[in-house]
């Protein structure tokens, strides 16, 4: 869902989304002796339905002639990407998969020239990315593969950017 409010002075937007993920896992090059009651099946595995959102925002005012100044806020729970909940090696499913965060703000100003040929751009982001998913591999004391599903990392991204057009 998306709204978006404009007048000549102000213009704000919303946009809210919903997502439901599952992920299925079929390796055609091994079979699973245990599968299908014994008889073997190709090695299989799926995930349960994982809910996801986002919701952003924004707002733009122009107070005189070709400044305007903005903000953005965007708030996103993601079901991390399937490697990350299945090894693609061995069908292995991460147990307790929880959702990836990101949280971001966003403010700037931009300029327009009254000739409209030179367009300035800066802003400031801070972007806080949550509960990071990982898939590992690594060696078993028995010389077997195996994996370690990593969750709850944190990483933080932020900075200033200047963007310049001319024309």
């Amino acid at each position: 869902a998306q709204a978006e409010y404009s007048t000549q002075k102000v213009t704000a937007y919303a946009t809210f989304g919903n997502s439901f993920i599952k992920y299925t896992y079929k390796n055609w090059f091994v079979h699973d002796p245990d599968a299908n009651g014994g008889n073997g099946d190709y090695l299989t595995a799926e995930t349960d339905y994982l809910p996801g959102y986002q919701i952003k925002g924004g707002v733009s005012y122009r107070p005189v002639g070709g400044f305007s100044v903005f903000a953005n806020y965007g708030y996103i729970s993601k079901a991390p990407i399937f490697d990350n909940i299945i090894s693609d090696r061995d069908g292995t499913v991460a147990d307790d998969v929880q959702n990836e965060i990101f949280n971001a703000v966003e403010v700037g100003v931009n300029y327009i020239t009254p000739r409209r040929n030179l367009d300035i751009k800066a802003n400031y982001y801070y972007t806080t990315w949550k509960n990071r998913a990982l898939n590992i591999g690594i060696t078993n004391q028995d010389g077997s593969e195996g994996f370690i599903f990593v969750n709850g990392m944190d990483q933080l991204h932020s900075g200033f950017e200047l963007e310049a057009y001319y024309k």
